[in-house]
């Protein structure tokens, strides 16, 4: 949980994009009370179980309530204890945490310093394979001092270390039982947070216990939390409305529109970090996209405003590889693709698509019907590119499939999607370099200059020498036009006030909603 310098331009933000907002909102119709279950209806199943190594932000969803982190953050993206209750950085390259003594995983083991260090050496170690490694930069070694102290020690200075470990990728798993061959990551899910996991029905549901052995005195409130696999919108909203749910998560705008006049069920909009991207195969043969002009082209004619304006219903704003959450994204304002009028970008994509030679080409855009907002945006952008004579091909998908064809295999011409933000600009950042992500490195071509400046940006202290670095980032990004910034995704949050008492904070960075589910009560009858 993080208290930071973002917070003004956080909540100007929320001011200008006219969210409705609401921190520890909770309910009047009745006093709340211990016990009972939680139920929240969300549309997408998970794709792992292992957390180091899943890169996929809607499966980290099911493991926020299992799993602790070194550190957390709190409502305006500013750095919070999480299993480390205090911490120091003692030089620019070391950092000492102490632990908290009452933390337990949910077998009754109590957690200690070798569980953090186990588990930090796990996500860096390269057999390993975890995205995040990368994130936590050249570590040089993690030291345990005795049971409730933890050192690490860098390489070179690292500024968003901290940002990094308060990841789920980074979460502290019980390497005793882990190196006994007692818990496998990979087939479920131990950890010290308030919940665990007893039951798991593939593509239904979800059911999670209170952890009996929680640090956080009094937590859970509740002594159950159900989580209800729907992918269809129209069936959350109706769960709600008939119990069958309390909370439930959406993307479709429409939304406040849609429960209007329900005074049981609250909407709340979430201001997040993240925001909806264009990821465009500049690898494959069969991509057009392998032109650098034909890229250019397209991203000259996107119209990112007229896109939050008619796929989002005005709910979202225009958003950069650097997300507007943090303020260092106003060095991106005036790359090519953002500035100009559109008339003007218009000029001169067709000029470079007749340079190419592809006037009239036919791309492939790709999507999954399992989130509405996407298909919104493939709809407009798919007008736009008929601007340039390109003729975009929807694809739906089923959410699977879908990962399935850009992800693993990588047959796609372009496909909308989306990246978190996290807690600190550098982190999104480093998404631009395929060497060390992995996940686009079968559609993202790799471009030394660019991958040198992301790794100096990530050693450098905030301040005009990062927001220079980052200037420079955001030129060669839109550049290159192979992964494409369009609009801020918020995240839709609706629960029923008389049924529930729950406290949804305004920002988020790591696709964490429901933050502080640990603390959300039934309402007694």
């Amino acid at each position: 949980m993080q208290r930071s310098k973002f917070f003004p331009v956080l909540a100007s933000c929320l001011a200008v994009f006219g969210l409705l907002l609401v921190s520890g909102v909770g309910s009047s119709a009745g006093a709340s009370s211990s016990g009972g279950t939680i139920t929240w209806a969300k549309p997408d199943e998970a794709q792992s179980l292992d957390p180091h190594t899943d890169f996929n932000g809607n499966t980290w969803k099911f493991f926020f309530p299992v799993y602790d982190t070194l550190v957390t953050t709190g409502e305006t993206l500013d750095l919070q204890p999480g299993i480390a209750e205090s911490w120091e950085q003692t030089s620019p390259t070391t950092y000492v945490f102490q632990l908290r003594k009452n933390a337990a995983f949910s077998n009754g083991r109590p957690v200690v310093a070798s569980d953090v260090v186990g588990s930090l050496e796990r996500v860096l170690d390269p057999d390993t394979g975890s995205w995040w490694a990368n994130a936590l930069g050249a570590v040089s070694e993690i030291v345990a001092e005795g049971d409730h102290v933890v050192r690490i020690e860098l390489e070179k200075p690292h500024t968003q270390l901290l940002s990094a470990l308060a990841h789920v990728s980074t979460a502290i798993m019980p390497m005793e039982e882990y190196a006994a061959g007692t818990f496998d990551p990979t087939k479920e899910l131990m950890g010290s947070g308030p919940f665990m996991v007893t039951e798991h029905l593939q593509d239904q549901s979800w059911t999670y216990e209170a952890n009996p052995h929680y640090w956080g005195e009094g937590l859970p409130v509740a002594d159950e939390l159900k989580i209800l696999i729907v992918l269809d919108e129209a069936a959350r909203i109706a769960a709600l409305r008939d119990g069958r749910a309390d909370i439930g998560t959406f993307v479709n705008p429409d939304l406040p529109a849609l429960l209007e006049g329900d005074e049981n069920i609250t909407v709340v909009t979430q201001e997040t970090a993240s925001y909806y991207n264009l990821d465009v195969n500049a690898l494959s043969e069969q991509s057009p996209f392998t032109d650098i002009r034909v890229r250019q082209a397209m991203n000259l004619a996107l119209d990112r405003e007229e896109i939050s304006r008619v796929a989002l219903g005005g709910m979202g704003a225009v958003d950069y590889p650097l997300p507007r959450t943090f303020p260092s994204s106003k060095v991106c304002v005036d790359v090519p693709s953002y500035s100009g009028s559109r008339e003007e970008r218009l000029e001169s994509a067709r000029a470079l698509m007749s340079e190419a030679g592809a006037e009239g080409v036919e791309i492939d855009l790709l999507t999954t019907s399992a989130l509405p907002s996407l298909i919104h945006i493939a709809q407009v952008i798919k007008q736009q590119l008929a601007d340039i004579d390109m003729n975009a091909n929807i694809l739906q998908l089923g959410y699977a499939e879908w990962i399935d064809a850009v992800w693993v295999r990588g047959e796609f011409d372009l496909n909308v999607t989306w990246l978190s933000g996290y807690g600190d600009p550098a982190i999104v950042l480093g998404s631009w370099n395929p060497e060390k992500t992995g996940w686009n490195a079968h559609y993202l071509v790799s471009d030394p200059e660019l991958n040198d400046k992301i790794a100096e940006a990530a050693e450098t202290p905030s301040g005009d020498e990062r927001d220079a670095l980052f200037a420079e980032i955001c030129a060669l990004i839109d550049d290159g036009a192979n992964m494409v910034a369009l609009v801020n995704k918020n995240s839709i949050i609706a629960y029923r006030n008389d049924r529930v008492e729950v406290n949804i904070h305004p920002a988020e960075g790591y696709e964490d909603e429901l933050k502080y589910i640990e603390e959300f009560a039934r309402i007694a009858p």
